[in-house]
């Protein structure tokens, strides 16, 4: 069990940077268009949109990698641009030229969408399905931790971005170090590329035996269950291989080979990938759509159209503080409730406490304007409205990326899901001045109503779609979870109505 917490830590912390990439435009930006920088409104705009667009690139990238160079030489790689983006930063001179601002910020970005997905398909691969359910939350936990570091740099260290890029700089570093040291590669990824013999030695090294230690009988079952797993999809992808190739020739002789995206949509068919590739990416789309992104990127102007005074800094610092905290403490209730549970039970509160601040803002605000006594109701539904999200619908899509895809995609899958989160993401956010547009009523009253019935209305779908389609893999191995895609539509319907029924 040590060495599963330890593949844990060692490999969320990659994540670590990711999240603090998130938090730096709240640092450099209000200095940005101060002197000596003095950049215009479009440069910072398009500095800002950069970091989503490249982490778009980044997640298509990581995919092939995870399948060819494997978990941990991934996990060592995405490091690298997180690095030389830092220290890009830290190195550019005062005044700043706007293209050096451009590539640090591109390489961060292109940095922190790799590394959202080997983290916890490594996890995945390497943990047993005990512990599952708490380890694949902590990469979404390190990159809450990652946020709330940067937030709390943003307020200790308020007139130089450079100090705070040297600072972090040393995350990935460390990282690097750690990763290289200290974990080892995935038994089921060593199997796939036919090295037995590794594999094993690994999975002795997870299960804390010695090279030279004979397995127990429960972990023997337990690594012939993964080499039953790998080969039987194996098999499967060699015969959809040869299947496709097939087809190929007969539909044009010349090509000999397909691309590993086109191999995807050949395989497409297969209940086990297009059922959790669409399954897990509507989650996604509903997570990101249900306002948690706009909190997050735009805390301060949402608090403001709620009716919250506070000053920008500790809002922010408050807002990445009840992220991480009960982001932590839901791993205890993920262990033992699951993910199905947990997401019926966010989604539902956070309804709850978006129509409550639409029913503030249409009421107070409309009434009492320029009230100050009553402004910590709507502080207090939105730290709430966070929270609620923290314990399960801003962290289980992330947590099933390393479960729900079978071995033979799981890297390309993973990467691109990912890819279409960070595509969410940038949506959400660029739409939400459109939202806030749309629904303004009446500026001198704050009556902002219609945003926070939007956000609830989009929250409470996301909780009928959990109710309805997301499957529950809490304490299944992956292959009970992949034979359960396989299942016909019917059975998976009934499934998921039994398991509604047994939630309510």
């Amino acid at each position: 069990m040590f060495r599963q917490v330890l593949v844990g830590l060692v490999s969320s912390a990659t994540l670590l940077s990711s999240g603090m990439t998130l938090g730096f435009p709240g640092i450099i930006i209000p200095q940005l268009t101060k002197e000596p920088e003095n950049l215009s409104q479009d440069e910072i705009s398009w500095f800002e949109s950069m970091n989503s667009i490249a982490g778009i690139l980044g997640c298509l990238t990581c995919g092939p990698l995870l399948d060819a160079f494997g978990r941990r030489r991934t996990l060592l790689l995405v490091n690298v641009p997180l690095i030389v983006g830092w220290l890009t930063y830290f190195m550019t001179p005062t005044p700043s030229p706007i293209y050096l601002l451009y590539i640090a910020r591109v390489l961060n970005g292109f940095g922190g969408g790799m590394a959202s997905v080997p983290a916890r398909v490594y996890c995945g691969e390497m943990v047993n399905k005990t512990l599952r359910s708490i380890l694949m939350t902590w990469p979404s936990i390190s990159g809450s931790l990652g946020t709330l570091i940067m937030y709390f740099l943003s307020w200790l260290i308020q007139d130089s971005w450079h100090l705070v890029a040297g600072i972090s700089a040393i995350f990935p570093v460390v990282t690097v170090v750690l990763v290289f040291a200290v974990i080892q590669e995935s038994p089921t990824w060593l199997l796939k590329k036919g090295r037995r013999a590794e594999a094993e030695a690994s999975f002795k090294w997870i299960r804390n035996l010695r090279s030279d230690e004979e397995m127990t009988d429960v972990m023997r079952r337990e690594f012939d269950a993964i080499v039953q797993f790998v080969e039987k999809f194996k098999t499967s992808e060699k015969t959809n291989k040869q299947m496709s190739r097939e087809a190929e020739l007969r539909a044009n002789p010349p090509h000999e080979a397909q691309s590993q995206f086109e191999r995807l949509g050949a395989s497409l068919s297969a209940p086990d990938i297009w059922k959790p590739l669409l399954i897990i990416n509507i989650y996604f789309l509903f997570m990101q759509f249900s306002g948690i992104a706009s909190v997050i990127f735009y805390s301060v102007d949402v608090m403001s159209k709620a009716g919250v005074s506070m000053d920008p800094y500790l809002a922010t610092v408050i807002v990445g503080a009840i992220n991480l905290v009960v982001g932590s403490a839901a791993n205890v209730a993920h262990h033992r409730f699951g993910r199905r549970t947990m997401s019926l039970w966010s989604g539902a509160l956070m309804t709850v406490s978006f129509v409550v601040i639409g029913l503030y803002v249409q009421t107070v605000g409309r009434t009492e304007p320029n009230s100050t006594h009553l402004t910590w109701i709507p502080l207090a539904l939105i730290l709430f409205y966070v929270a609620a999200a923290s314990i399960g619908i801003y962290v289980v899509p992330w947590a099933m990326l390393g479960e729900v895809f079978p071995v033979r995609i799981k890297g390309l899958a993973s990467g691109l899901s990912t890819c279409l989160a960070y595509a969410f993401q940038f949506a959400s956010v660029k739409v939400y001045p459109s939202f806030v547009n749309m629904f303004e009523s009446d500026k001198s009253h704050n009556s902002y109503e219609g945003l926070f019935y939007l956000y609830g209305s989009i929250s409470c779908t996301a909780t009928l779609f959990v109710l309805f389609f997301l499957p529950e893999t809490f304490k299944k191995s992956l292959d009970e979870i992949s034979d359960e895609f396989m299942k016909s539509r019917t059975c998976q319907l009934q499934c998921c109505s039994q398991s509604a029924n047994d939630d309510v």
